[in-house]
């Protein structure tokens, strides 16, 4: 039990030294039993929604629900990730009883989205030396600016074994960061094994899983159809505007019928006259196929509900 909890305590460090939540393993225990506490389901409803909005910008640049409330923004956030819990979309805000749901989320953002490695790289990207992680091509040196090394005026006139010795500063300091950067992947490895092992018997899906099966929740229809309604909406918004941008010229071109113009008309030009009546015959012809393909299917759903009449009168 010693393991679970140095573990537990490891990866609430690592998460709050990435986006300071102010997540504890305390946290996590509660959650865990389902307790009822104010605190501990703003902290990890605060944590989804840092995790989730790089997640789901990890996929799609474009992604950016943060003029929503925090828990309609990590709802959207999950489903974009497509987080297959539907209990998880119906929680209201005054619902903070229900925190093992999301202890769930979090699990499943932190085991399938590889999260908190997308909060390093932004970190990084972000940091103070961003712009050299993140460099893919160096700058192209121009033979012009290669100058001999005699032409090189130093700002400093130090001696030359002063110069060495900082080199040699400096090479130290490098070889002491890399062993403690293997020392902490050493570190990490261990606690993972930790936590794998200590999670083999029993995990707090499993316990979710048997305490629904014993003692069904009621999902909140309210809260769930009003989620669809917006999550519909924002589909809809996007499709808008995904329609918008393939306008060419802010005019939309009519592709249902391309009539012949009167000028080739008055040309006694056929061609394109004879192309559109081709496409009107190919159109008609696919759609007295889906009409005949539609009535074969009605017809048998109607035969169908005809033989089980007779199954469902009493005599």
């Amino acid at each position: 039990m010693s393991d679970v909890r140095d573990a537990l305590s490891a990866l609430c460090r690592y998460i709050n030294s990435l986006i300071n939540a102010g997540l504890t393993p305390e946290h996590l225990r509660l959650a865990k039993y389902n307790a009822l506490d104010e605190t501990v389901a703003e902290t990890l409803r605060n944590t989804l929604h840092v995790l989730s909005y790089h997640a789901a910008r990890e996929k799609r640049g474009d992604i950016d629900f943060r003029n929503y409330d925090t828990l309609t923004a990590v709802k959207l956030h999950l489903a974009f990730l497509q987080y297959p819990a539907t209990e998880f979309y119906s929680l209201s805000q005054s619902n903070n009883d229900c925190n093992r749901d999301s202890l769930i989320a979090l699990a499943w953002l932190l085991g399938t989205q590889d999260v908190l490695t997308v909060v390093l790289r932004a970190r990084l990207a972000g940091g103070v030396l961003g712009v050299e992680c993140s460099r893919v091509d160096p700058p192209e040196i121009q033979q012009s600016s290669i100058r001999p090394v005699s032409s090189i005026v130093r700002s400093d006139d130090q001696p030359t074994n002063v110069q060495l010795a900082g080199i040699l500063h400096l090479n130290a300091r490098v070889n002491l960061n890399l062993r403690e950067i293997g020392e902490l992947t050493r570190e990490r490895g261990s606690l993972v094994s930790k936590v794998h092992a200590a999670s083999v018997d029993v995990t707090a899906i499993q316990e979710h899983r048997k305490s629904t099966k014993t003692n069904p929740r009621e999902i909140d229809s309210q809260e769930l159809a009003v989620f669809s309604s917006l999550l519909r909406q924002v589909i809809r918004e996007k499709l808008r505007v995904l329609t918008s941008a393939e306008a060419v010229g802010n005019e939309f071109r009519n592709t249902a019928l391309d009539c012949p113009s009167r000028a080739h008309r008055s040309q006694c030009n056929d061609i394109e006259a004879q192309n559109w009546l081709d496409d009107l015959n190919a159109r008609q012809k696919r759609e007295e196929e889906n009409l005949e393909r539609n009535r074969k299917r009605l017809a048998d759903e109607l035969e169908r509900m005809l033989k089980l009449i007779p199954s469902i009168i009493r005599v």
